[in-house]
């Protein structure tokens, strides 16, 4: 309910073009630099998240549809690209958009099947899909999803944020120490 309907096929549509194109060039360069970019958007994205939240928010998903389609994309190419889910690279970047806490997490819980069929079946078709392991990750995803929209309802926005914030600067040490290594 916290994401209007108008917006969600622009930010859908760029995220399936998006991490098609993704999957297909993850099979092509390497990934260094878009580890630390993530890994500097999240760290990022969690800092800010741990300040006091905006005293006015922007409107929920107020952007428009070019931009929306663009961040579509940009979050399924880099999703795609990374192996990584879409809420990964969605979240840090409507939280730096300063986006309602509530429509954060739900469009990342949105795009994140259309992103991990596409991006799966991309990398189907060049041969490198590990079928067990994509379903094993696909329950794990599932599950988490299922408890976050459980717990979202029970926390009151604050906490949510301040563990929203504190995941992401996990995921952004994560993804540099992966760059490094």
């Amino acid at each position: 309910e916290s994401v209007p309907r108008r917006h969600l096929g622009w930010l859908v549509g760029g995220a399936i073009v998006g991490a098609t194109l993704g999957g297909w060039l993850a099979h092509l360069m390497p990934v260094r630099a878009l580890l630390l970019g993530l890994a500097v958007l999240a760290l990022g994205s969690g800092l800010r998240g741990l300040w006091p939240p905006a005293a006015n928010p922007r409107p929920a998903l107020g952007l428009g549809p070019s931009a929306l389609a663009a961040t579509g994309l940009a979050v399924g190419l880099g999703s795609g690209f990374t192996g990584t889910g879409g809420p990964v690279i969605l979240i840090p970047l409507l939280i730096l958009a300063r986006q309602p806490l509530a429509t954060t997490v739900a469009a990342a819980q949105i795009i994140q099947l259309p992103i991990a069929l596409c991006a799966s079946a991309a990398h189907a078709a060049a041969g490198s899909l590990d079928l067990p392991l994509a379903c094993l990750i696909g329950a794990v995803l599932l599950g988490g999803s299922l408890a976050g929209q459980w717990l979202g309802r029970r926390l009151n926005t604050r906490r949510l944020q301040t563990a929203v914030s504190l995941m992401l600067l996990g995921t952004g040490l994560w993804f540099a120490w992966r760059a490094a290594a």
